[in-house]
C-alpha cells in the first residue's frame, strides 16, 4: 500500500509540474466562469436563475473534460515512450499504474473544482439546493470522463491522435450539451443528441439542484445516462486498451 501512495504522490507532482495541466484544469474554467457571469451577463437562459448558478455547473463539467484531455495525452505519451510496455516486466502491476493515473485525474479535477468554488464564493454564489448532491454528481462525471480518457488513450497509437480525439470530444460536448451556448429550441436535433451524451444530463441535474433546490432523486434518468456512459467506457477501454503504440 505504501508503494501505491508513493507512486500516487510522485505522479500527482508530475501532473502539477505541467503548466498546461494547471491552465486547462484550474485556470481555464475559472476564466470561463468570470467571463460568462461578469463580462457577458444577462443572456437568455431558458431556465430561471442567475448567471453564476447557471454557469457554475458548466465550469464543473469543463474541469472534468479538461482532466480527461490531460489524462488521455499523458497515457499516450507513456505508451509512445514505451513506459507501459516496460512496466509489464516489473513486479508492479501495470493496471495499478493506470489506476494511479486515474486517481491523479480525479485529484486534479477536485483541485479545479475547489478553485472555481472559491471564485464562486467570492462572487457571492448562493445555491438553492444541496452542495453535497452536486458534489456526488461531480464525482460521477469525473469517473465518466476519466474512463473516456482511458478509452481515447487506449485506442490511440500516437500522441497527436489522442490530442486531436480528446479535443474533439471536449468541443462536441461543449457545443452539444448546452454548456455555454444556450439551446433555444429544446426539440432541436442538437438538444436531442446532447441529452444522450454524458455532459448534458450532468448539467441538467446539477442546475436543477443548485438553481431550483431539486433533489438528487428527481434526476434518476440523467444519472442513469451518466452511469451507462461510465460502464460503457470502462468495458470498452478494458477490451481495447493497448500497452504500446505499435
Amino acid at each position: 500500500m505504501k508503494a501505491y501512495a508513493t507512486l500516487f504522490r510522485m505522479e500527482l507532482l508530475a501532473w502539477l509540474r505541467v503548466p498546461l495541466n494547471l491552465f486547462f484544469i484550474v485556470a481555464w474554467p475559472v476564466l470561463w466562469l468570470v467571463m460568462m457571469t461578469l463580462v457577458i451577463p444577462g443572456v437568455e437562459r431558458g431556465m430561471a436563475g442567475d448567471d453564476l448558478l447557471f454557469f457554475f455547473p458548466s465550469c464543473m463539467a469543463l474541469v472534468c473534460l479538461s482532466a480527461m484531455t490531460s489524462l488521455s495525452i499523458r497515457i499516450a505519451i507513456k505508451k509512445e515512450a514505451g513506459v507501459l510496455r516496460r512496466l509489464k516486466a516489473v513486479p508492479f502491476p501495470t493496471g495499478a499504474y493506470l489506476a494511479v493515473q486515474f486517481a491523479c485525474s480525479v485529484a486534479m479535477s477536485l483541485l479545479g473544482l475547489a478553485c472555481i468554488g472559491l471564485v464562486a464564493v467570492a462572487m457571492r454564489m448562493h445555491p438553492r439546493g444541496s452542495l453535497l448532491a452536486a458534489g456526488i454528481l461531480f464525482l460521477l462525471e469525473c469517473f465518466v470522463f476519466s474512463v473516456l480518457g482511458f478509452l481515447v488513450a487506449g485506442v490511440s497509437r500516437r500522441i497527436a491522435t489522442a490530442n486531436i480525439v480528446s479535443m474533439l470530444v471536449m468541443f462536441f460536448m461543449m457545443f452539444l450539451s448546452d454548456m455555454f451556448i444556450p439551446v433555444s429550441d429544446p426539440e432541436s436535433i442538437v438538444f436531442r443528441i446532447g441529452r444522450w451524451l454524458p455532459a448534458q444530463p450532468f448539467l441538467a441535474a446539477t442546475r436543477g439542484i443548485l438553481l431550483s433546490g431539486a433533489r438528487l432523486g428527481d434526476y434518476v434518468p440523467q444519472i442513469a445516462v451518466m452511469a451507462a456512459w461510465g460502464v460503457f467506457g470502462l468495458v470498452v477501454s478494458l477490451l481495447t486498451f493497448r500497452f504500446d503504440s505499435k
